[in-house]
């Protein structure tokens, strides 16, 4: 095309210019993943400073657990990061987002 409108040069010399004027792909800051449903899940713990209780103050956390394939978000806020509050975490999330009847039939 551009040698029928009277470009003199090479193929090699058009596309070292053309990569200089093309602007650059954007990069996706963050990795989309597929997957099927119930397939993952992803939890991690917040932390929001502290909140005073009584004379004392305390550590407020809150546990938040994500379904990977509808983004659906279940948090429950704690006092500490124990392992009871990280396994409760997890029943109350199933209980809340309709996780199966076994993965909810244990109790703390």
């Amino acid at each position: 095309m551009v040698k029928a409108r009277g470009y003199p040069g090479s193929v090699v010399q058009l596309r070292r210019v053309v990569r200089t004027l093309r602007p650059a792909p954007v990069a996706e800051a963050y990795l989309r993943r597929t997957l099927l449903m119930g397939e993952e899940g992803q939890v991690d713990w917040g932390h929001f400073g502290r909140i005073p209780i009584g004379r004392a103050t305390r550590p407020l956390s809150a546990f938040v657990l994500v379904l990977s394939w509808s983004r659906a978000l279940h948090a429950v806020f704690t006092l500490d990061q124990s392992l009871e509050s990280f396994l409760r975490g997890h029943v109350e999330a199933f209980q809340v987002l309709g996780g199966s009847r076994a993965s909810c039939s244990w109790t703390i």
